[in-house]
């Protein structure tokens, strides 16, 4: 019986991969972003390394995850890298001045994050450009079916395992929104605010019975195949996407390490969870994006 494991998404920072280990360009199944493809999506770093995605909100705002704030690392260490689909180089780099996770977040005794949302201020406006743009949100409370088609996108490991590589360029990959009293069964902790995501398995990305999506109740997979191609660790914070539209921010997932230690990815037929952004709009995100000039640090609302 697969004994299951909840992980946060991000890639810690201590926990640097082997120098001599060569990159992949795809991440837990993905295929490279093209040009013009999720033109939002930032890197979050620290120091050099990429530990979390975001979503360029606006011109000095960026929607991650809670949990990609790391104790004992000092603000000063913090960056972020937009206009580039190569996740290592190129684009804008610019630091962060302030991050503000929202004051409700924590986890519980078996590992669920609620609340894992956060927004963080950066010390100088980034422009929209032919590589930059800033994204669009869900409303207040807006309808999102279960079912719905959706994307996903990360700069984070491309499979389990302890050495396991990080991707090179950029990764997306289609999901599905899975209906909240079927995700149930794998969370009890499981709110409102919280959205089940279910990543492909063809080879393509693609189960051939569901035209362009797979449901994790159920699917086909590679032979030999053990994740999904979804979402894994260092795509935390990242966007979920439904009609051009950012509706969740990833949190984190069911699966097994490998080895002791080991990187988590999405396992097969088990769900991803991301954080529901419409539930957060007008009293987190929207007062966010008012604020100018705020003390550098970390700040609670």
């Amino acid at each position: 019986m697969l004994k299951l494991f909840l992980a946060a998404l991000l890639t810690t920072a201590t926990a640097l991969p082997a120098e001599a280990v060569e990159l992949s360009p795809r991440i837990a199944g993905g295929t490279p972003a093209t040009s013009g493809d999720f033109n939002f999506t930032v890197s979050i770093m620290i120091g050099d390394q990429h530990v979390c995605g975001g979503a360029l909100l606006g011109p000095d705002t960026v929607l991650t995850a809670a949990h990609c704030i790391q104790e004992g690392h000092p603000i000063s260490s913090y960056k972020v890298r937009a206009g580039s689909l190569d996740c290592k180089t190129g684009g804008t780099v610019v630091g962060v001045r302030s991050m503000t996770p929202h004051s409700s977040y924590t986890t519980t005794h078996d590992g669920t994050s609620v609340h894992d949302i956060a927004i963080f201020k950066l010390s100088e406006p980034i422009p929209e450009s032919s590589s930059i743009s800033y994204a669009k949100v869900q409303q207040q409370n807006a309808d999102l079916p279960a079912q719905a088609n959706a994307t996903i996108a990360g700069c984070g490991k491309v499979s389990a395992g302890e050495n396991a590589p990080s991707a090179s360029m950029l990764q997306v990959a289609r999901a599905t929104i899975v209906d909240r009293n079927a995700c149930r069964n794998s969370v009890s902790g499981l709110t409102e605010n919280m959205i089940c995501v279910g990543a492909s398995a063809g080879p393509d990305g693609v189960a051939p019975q569901a035209p362009g999506l797979f449901d994790w109740t159920g699917g086909p997979a590679m032979p030999g195949q053990t994740e999904a191609r979804g979402i894994c660790s260092g795509d935390s914070g990242g966007p979920v996407v439904v009609n051009g539209e950012v509706v969740g921010v990833a949190s984190f997932v069911l699966g097994e390490p490998k080895e002791p230690g080991g990187t988590v990815c999405q396992a097969l037929n088990k769900p991803a969870f991301a954080t529901r952004v419409d539930k957060y709009v007008d009293r987190f995100i929207k007062p966010a994006l008012q604020v100018n000039g705020e003390a550098p640090g970390v700040t609670r609302v």
